[in-house]
């Protein structure tokens, strides 16, 4: 806990001289000072390990949110104004890389590489199956093929898929800025609507001041693997999310890396890097949870907006779903 300590104090020098008493003492309480005056929502809980204190991995907990159904504001927001159902998943798609957040997108691409051998069809995974495995053109083997992808796209009706594998249609636009969103407000037709916008303005604000490409690193001596999210975004009432979410976190539960932490990040660790290398991966993740931290309101503005769509909260039967499950 020292070292983790010691990037809070190097960033937060008032806060580290409020605490008194001896070092092996005083480090852990910083921590929990630290993490319990980031957001009063967010109850982030620092997992440490014998690996997790600038070692190798950082594993972090947060409360998570009931999941919510896209489709009704989507569809309610292309009604409203061309092409706004299309802003909102390019909004939602920029806030994943900040926030441990998972949509149907982020989990079929996760699992195209995870599944799939890279492949975004049945007939790629199948070719791209056997040239990797080195199985012969004649021999029976297709028999045996998990789920593929044109599975995962009929388990989610209505998902359109070419738009979202940017074949065709608005997913070639440009993304809105934080100043074009609150003009559109400004011209919304109902309450909603400017609702969404401004919600929308304030993702996209966030996104372009909080550029840290680190949610998705996964460490390479890696203790935990990430198998769970504080935001879940489904599609609809009929989509199968919980399974493939259990699908995706299967290879982890079961090789006994799995855990409920809604965040795995990498640090510098010291079987391969250098005390300063040290020093400054831990900066960063301190950094990066703040971060983190001032994300929460911006997402539960944007998910309360989705949720008054008519798309009801529910909650996954999914047991990888669940964040609360205990393991």
């Amino acid at each position: 806990m020292l070292t983790l300590a010691a990037a809070i104090a190097r960033r937060h020098p008032a806060l580290a001289k409020a605490i008194t008493g001896p070092v092996a003492t005083g480090a852990p309480q910083l921590v929990k000072v630290w993490a319990s005056q980031l957001h009063a929502d967010l109850g982030l809980r620092i997992l440490a390990s014998e690996h997790s204190v600038g070692m190798g991995t950082l594993v972090v907990a947060t409360d998570s949110r009931d999941p919510v159904f896209l489709k009704k504001a989507f569809e309610r927001a292309n009604a409203s104004m061309d092409g706004l159902g299309w802003r909102l998943i390019d909004c939602i798609d920029q806030l994943s890389g900040h926030n441990p957040l998972i949509t149907p997108i982020d989990l079929f691409f996760r699992l195209c590489y995870s599944q799939w051998y890279e492949a975004t069809t049945d007939e790629e995974f199948k070719k791209n199956r056997r040239d990797c495995d080195g199985i012969p053109e004649d021999a029976d083997e297709d028999d045996d093929l998990p789920p593929g992808p044109d599975s995962f796209w009929k388990d989610f009706p209505g998902l359109p898929r070419d738009e979202i594998l940017g074949r065709v249609g608005h997913r070639r636009r440009r993304k809105w800025s934080a100043r074009t969103c609150r003009r559109h407000a400004n011209d919304a037709k109902d309450p909603w609507t400017r609702e969404l916008l401004l919600a929308m303005a304030d993702g996209a604000a966030f996104a372009r001041r909080h550029r840290l490409p680190v949610w998705h690193v996964q460490p390479n001596d890696a203790e935990w693997e990430q198998c769970a999210a504080a935001y879940v975004v489904r599609w609809c009432e009929g989509d199968d999310m919980g399974n493939w979410l259990d699908i995706a976190y299967e290879d982890s539960w079961n090789s006994g890396m799995g855990t409920d932490a809604t965040l795995v990040l990498e640090c510098a660790s010291a079987r391969h890097h250098k005390p300063k290398e040290i020093e400054a991966s831990l900066d960063q993740f301190v950094e990066v949870v703040e971060g983190c931290a001032a994300h929460i309101p911006v997402m539960d503005k944007l998910f309360g907006v989705i949720a008054e769509a008519g798309a009801k909260k529910c909650k996954s039967n999914s047991k990888a779903a669940r964040s609360s499950r205990k393991r």
